[in-house]
């Protein structure tokens, strides 16, 4: 998702400092940037934080993936998943 990666890019964070600083991995974020993976609501609270983005960012984040209201992209137990 280009807006991801522009974002942490303008904030001089590599995959890699944006992984440690959010418990997601580099694998999730870097699937999460090119569009093959759908984040969690859980997931995109975590790497919005680290990146200092407002609240209101949260939602349009979600928007942007086009997640449901429960924040599941798969309706799926992604229990111990990153994304």
């Amino acid at each position: 998702m280009q807006p991801l990666r522009d974002c942490r890019r303008r904030q001089l964070y590599s995959l890699a400092t944006l992984a440690e600083a959010s418990g997601v991995s580099v694998k999730a974020i870097g699937a999460i940037e090119r569009g093959q993976a759908t984040p969690r609501l859980q997931t995109i609270r975590r790497i919005v934080a680290v990146l200092d983005v407002d609240a209101l960012s949260i939602v349009e984040f979600a928007a942007a993936l086009d997640l449901p209201a429960d924040g599941d992209g798969d309706g799926t137990d992604d229990a111990g998943s990153d994304t």
